[in-house]
């Protein structure tokens, strides 16, 4: 019986999604998705005032509301880390524990091993961002009621989605060299801090966002992880028109969408690079 290009990657796709449902990473990303509940609970059982029409957008990770801490628990503020988490067992356990031998044993080539994971890691990804977006929106209704901008929520899932895959590709990279998923993900942290420290040395040495806005954005979506990390936000601002307390000042907002498609543009091609690196280190290692 022969089997096509698309039964390999399906085949292979349905392997990972049984993998990663044995080791309860979905548990995790479930929990996630249920913060905004928490949030709700929290508020309650306070009795703490909380309210705005962008509320939904402060639950999921934007800063959109006050106080910061709403921002900080929400999924969005965490998609990095999910990023390096997932990513960095994406392929080194296998390499790992040796069970990659027999993976590869079966007709499926590492072309197949590759697209699968990566298909099955995008849907899963989606999914979570989609229902921590809709139940943010819920629990901010619920709250606060009627809320605004909602038209971007879709998109704000999609961009928190290329995040988590563009921070996954990295500590793919990193897992494939190291063949060691634990050592990956702390080598990727360590990494993305660096480059983060050095990225806003760079900018701030460059130009002031508050003196040449424009200039400002044009330089900073020269940088890949500093445009990825903060594509959720400009999303919001780019679509709606409005600033956030990260993006204020006269002609900020308006700087930033003149050069948002660049961002999004090098986000993009930041995430398709790094997994292009994955394949090729991975084709060329001795398994």
């Amino acid at each position: 019986m022969s089997f096509s290009f698309i039964d390999r990657i399906r085949a292979i796709s349905m392997y990972e999604y049984s993998r990663i449902r044995r080791k309860k990473s979905l548990i995790l990303l479930a929990i996630l998705a249920l913060s905004p509940v928490f949030f709700l609970i929290i508020v309650k059982a306070l009795g703490l005032e909380v309210s705005g029409p962008t509320l939904w957008a402060g639950l999921i990770g934007l800063p959109a509301v006050e106080p910061a801490i709403i921002v900080a628990t929400g999924p969005v503020s965490f998609s990095w880390i999910i990023g390096l988490l997932f990513g960095g067992d994406l392929l080194a356990s296998e390499l790992e524990d040796h069970s990659v031998d027999l993976l590869l044993s079966k007709p499926v080539s590492r072309v197949h091993v590759v697209v699968g994971k990566i298909i099955v890691l995008t849907v899963m990804l989606l999914s979570f961002y989609f229902t921590s977006s809709i139940t943010a929106l819920g629990v901010a209704h619920y709250i606060a009621g009627p809320q605004a901008d909602v038209e971007v929520l879709p998109l704000i899932a999609v961009t928190a989605t290329i995040v988590s895959l563009g921070y996954a590709g990295l500590a793919a990279l990193l897992g494939v060299l190291l063949r060691k998923s634990s050592i990956a993900m702390i080598a990727a942290f360590i990494l993305y801090s660096i480059l983060g420290v050095i990225s806003t040395i760079i900018l701030l040495i460059s130009v002031s966002p508050s003196s040449n806005p424009a200039e400002f954005f044009k330089i900073q979506a020269l940088i890949p992880l500093v445009s990825l990390s903060n594509l959720p936000t400009y999303t919001f601002a780019y679509v709606t028109g409005k600033g956030l307390p990260a993006i204020v000042g006269s002609g900020v907002v308006e700087a930033l969408r003149e050069v948002y498609l660049d961002h999004l543009a090098v986000s993009l091609m930041t995430v398709i690079g790094l997994y292009i690196a994955t394949y090729i280190v991975y084709s060329r290692r001795d398994l």
